[in-house]
């Protein structure tokens, strides 16, 4: 095992429930010293969404972790309810660190924890849209640092792990991605212009892997944010795709004998918002497939999603 990994976690919790488990794989990481979070973030313009992260982050024992948001009322969720679906619910009936303080700007919370951080130590995790990592790639000096945003992200980051992307075979038949699609512009710019390495752990990696229905069926929902999360999304089902739970692992822990990389290549976009990778020796992108069965997958997040935070700490 590498060592503990410094992340910086960006999602659009609210329109899918997967983004509440991956955030409990992330503090599971951590609480087993594999992870460290600088810093976390939502992309959606709905608020509720930076404070369903604290709250999630509060019932693992993690009330430090700067969360921020997106500071505009022009972006992803902008007229759809969908995004409210259970992060104003956990909101309004959880602890957290927004009840009587304003939640901070998440260009801002990302510049600070970069420019604490090591050189060339923080892993950068997109489970949303590509719009808090663009603007903070366009973002100029401030009293955290005199770089400016791509020159932190030189400077500071390893590595961009993102769920996105969809390379089926045929896939323009079918749809693109949802991450990638919702803002396509801002996808496109920090694929072109990041100068970082970029893995995408795309839709056909996570959509076999289902995941929630024992958290659902046996986690306390008045005290666990994240069982509420499921319970609020899937209804009696209870299980949903994890297509966030596996971007989060294997962010920290590799391939870790579940999943395989491409060589590296290169990732492009269309105007459509549909992607496409070809193998090139001197690329810097790689796609992720699964290795292990999608039951064998399920089996581990299930398990870590499951323990309470007294069984890991």
């Amino acid at each position: 095992m590498d060592r503990l990994k410094n992340v910086i976690l960006d999602t659009d919790i609210g329109p899918d429930c997967d983004d509440a488990g991956a955030i409990a794989i992330l503090n599971k990481l951590c609480d087993f010293g594999e992870a460290k979070v600088l810093a976390m973030g939502n992309c959606s313009v709905h608020p509720e969404g930076a404070c369903c992260i604290d709250a999630i982050n509060w019932y693992y024992g993690r009330h430090a972790i700067p969360v921020g948001t997106l500071k505009s009322s022009n972006g992803p969720g902008k007229d759809d309810p969908n995004y409210l679906k259970y992060n104003k619910f956990v909101a309004e009936n959880f602890d957290h660190s927004f009840k009587h303080t304003l939640i901070p700007d998440v260009t801002t919370i990302y510049r600070e924890a970069l420019a604490k951080a090591e050189d060339n130590s923080v892993i950068l995790i997109t489970i949303g849209m590509f719009n808090n990592i663009k603007n903070l790639m366009a973002s100029q000096a401030d009293m955290y640092s005199s770089m400016s945003g791509m020159e932190l992200i030189e400077q500071k980051v390893k590595k961009l792990v993102s769920m996105a992307g969809n390379f089926r075979e045929g896939h323009e038949d079918f749809f693109s991605e949802f991450n990638v699609n919702t803002d396509i512009e801002s996808a496109k710019y920090v694929i072109k212009n990041l100068k970082k390495d970029i893995v995408f752990c795309p839709y056909e990696m996570g959509y076999p892997i289902i995941t929630g229905a024992r958290l659902t069926a046996t986690g306390d929902m008045k005290k666990n944010p994240v069982a509420k999360a499921y319970q609020i999304y899937c209804g009696t089902s209870g299980s949903r795709n994890s297509w966030d739970l596996v971007t989060v692992y294997y962010a920290v822990r590799g391939t870790h004998g579940l999943f395989r990389e491409s060589k590296k290549g290169n990732i492009t976009i269309d105007n459509k918002g549909f992607t496409y990778f070809k193998e090139d020796p001197n690329g810097s992108h790689m796609v992720i497939v699964n290795k292990a069965p999608p039951g064998e997958i399920a089996q581990i997040l299930e398990d870590i999603i499951n323990l309470t935070p007294e069984l890991v700490r």
